[in-house]
């Protein structure tokens, strides 16, 4: 037992935590309480770090071998440095000129953020790409996940599944089922052309179809 703690590396364990900790949050938020009305990242911060890891068993030991000129090193991360704050600077420009009530674009600017900030612990400390900074790394990219996902929700304050079935009961329909959402773009009533979409169920009314806008908690009713 007391070998397995010294193998195990605290900075690494804590990572691994936040990583799992920060996918459920995002699978509850998107697929569970809101039904794919407000999406996350939950694809992309599931199966990125795994391919990474891979990347760097297969690939890391060889450029290890390898040394390159100090000053060639230096240079390439310079260039790393550049490419990153060119995509930071345009990214900002796109989500305050583009669709601000994207949930997923402020998780893709909070980790453009994330690493940003490394980039500057990297620079001001020279700190080396091993495993204990990567591990560092990795927790701040998905803490600044779950803060953004947080603020995002707290601010936006998007009707829940079960909140919009609420708000139909309480208007008098009976045995109301949900089924599905529909996102903005399909416009299939007017209030399906706002922000978050619709969420759709049925009652037992005729099976007649309601709709309920996932920002305002209007509601649209279709005939049978």
């Amino acid at each position: 037992m007391e070998r397995v703690k010294k193998r195990l590396n605290p900075r690494v364990v804590r990572a691994v935590l936040i990583f799992i900790i920060t996918c459920a949050a995002l699978y509850i938020v998107e697929y569970v309480i809101y039904a794919r009305a407000v999406a996350t990242v939950f694809i992309y911060a599931t199966v990125y770090p795994p391919i990474f890891v891979l990347m760097y068993y297969i690939f890391g030991k060889r450029r290890q071998k390898k040394e390159q000129p100090e000053e060639f090193t230096k240079a390439r991360i310079n260039v790393a440095y550049m490419v990153l704050a060119c995509f930071y600077v345009f990214y900002i420009l796109y989500m305050l000129t583009g669709n601000t009530m994207r949930l997923s674009g402020w998780q893709i600017l909070a980790v453009f953020t994330a690493f940003v900030i490394i980039a500057l612990l990297h620079k001001n400390r020279g700190q080396n790409f091993d495993i204990n900074f990567s591990a560092d790394a990795a927790s701040i990219v998905y803490s600044m996940i779950l803060i953004v996902t947080a603020i995002f929700l707290i601010v936006t304050r998007p009707l829940t599944v079960a909140g919009a079935k609420k708000i139909l009961e309480e208007s008098g329909r009976r045995n109301v089922s949900f089924v599905t959402h529909y996102p903005p773009e399909e416009e299939l009533t007017d209030a399906g052309a706002r922000s978050f979409g619709v969420y759709s169920f049925v009652y037992e009314s005729g099976g007649a179809s309601v709709y309920v806008d996932v920002a305002s908690g209007s509601i649209t009713e279709e005939s049978p």
